[in-house]
């Protein structure tokens, strides 16, 4: 009989971990304390890869993004600035969720933008003043 406490183990920081129950075809995702106790995660309320530090998400900070926008008086197109904000989000989570499939579609994004921005000849934007 194998003896697993005899190998090393592969991976020392494992915090959130996919549990997959087969036969109802359901996920569940928990995170793991020091202690190893798991902790259900809300996946739609409270994903992992949007929070960048206890009570920081994603979220405030591109709303912080969009505001400073606003108070700065700079105007964008409504698809330039979702495609900048997009793009940021997908940069930001790439390495806690989709890695290289994130920084891609943040590329795809920011293309989208720039060819927009060639296409009506101009490639800065001016505050209003």
């Amino acid at each position: 009989m194998t003896n697993w406490n005899d190998f090393p183990p592969i991976v020392n920081d494992i915090t959130t971990i996919n549990l997959v129950d087969l036969d109802a075809d359901e996920t569940i995702t928990v995170t793991l304390d020091e202690n190893n106790q798991a902790t259900p995660v809300d996946m739609v309320n409270a994903p992992p890869h949007y929070l960048l530090k206890p009570g920081l998400e994603v979220k405030d900070v591109r709303e912080a993004l969009l505001q400073k926008l606003q108070r700065d008086g700079i105007v964008l197109p409504y698809e330039d600035a979702h495609d900048w904000i997009t793009a940021w989000e997908y940069v930001t989570r790439a390495p806690f969720k989709n890695g290289r499939e994130d920084y891609q579609k943040g590329i795809w994004y920011l293309e989208e933008l720039l060819n927009r921005m060639k296409e009506r000849g101009n490639y800065e934007y001016q505050p209003e003043d």
